[in-house]
């Protein structure tokens, strides 16, 4: 049994002819849920590490601390948001017999598709994190004057990261090759 799988994002539709390239195995589904299950599990304990701060590894620095809690929120916002996306689809019974080779070709690509959303969301994450500390940095605020509200500006906005990982990631690919360009295709005088 394949399962169709809209991932095209909240405002766009997929239109009846796309759907076909788009396949999926219950056992496939089964499989991600499973890793989204235990990738919940860890992010939880990360998050929490990070946010109670106060409880758990006092040694760690805030950034530390930011990092772990970041990363957390971030896993826990990408595992929603795509477990929600195999759920719809199964309450929606959008399931088809698989025809050929082609569909098991496809049924790969959505698998790396739902296996990498989580650490991109990571990367993301991290991102965040770095380019907020950044602009600290740049404003010449001491990252020792940084209180627990450092950690919960950066959960907060990392689990938001996650959660919305392929627009962040259609952003990079939109936005980046304009910077690139910009950058490389500058004369030096």
């Amino acid at each position: 049994m394949f399962a169709y799988i809209g991932i095209m994002g909240k405002n766009k539709k997929m239109d009846t002819e796309n759907k076909d390239w788009f396949k999926f195995s219950i056992k496939k589904a089964y499989g991600i849920l499973i890793y989204y299950g235990i990738l919940f599990i860890i992010a939880l304990l990360l998050a929490l590490t990070g946010v109670l701060n106060e409880v758990f590894f006092t040694t760690l620095t805030l950034i530390e601390k930011s990092v772990i809690s970041g990363i957390g929120f971030s896993i826990l916002g990408a595992v929603i948001y795509y477990s929600k996306k195999i759920y719809k689809s199964c309450v929606n019974l959008d399931f088809t017999n698989p025809k050929d080779e082609n569909d098991a070709i496809r049924e790969f690509g959505v698998s790396a598709y739902f296996i990498f959303r989580p650490p991109f969301a990571i990367i993301f994450s991290l991102l965040l994190i770095l380019s907020i500390k950044l602009g600290f940095t740049s404003i010449s605020v001491e990252i020792e004057k940084l209180n627990s509200g450092f950690i919960y500006l950066t959960s907060f906005l990392s689990f938001f990261c996650g959660y919305s990982s392929g627009d962040v990631l259609d952003v990079f690919e939109s936005n980046g090759k304009g910077i690139v360009n910009k950058i490389f295709n500058k004369k030096i005088l």
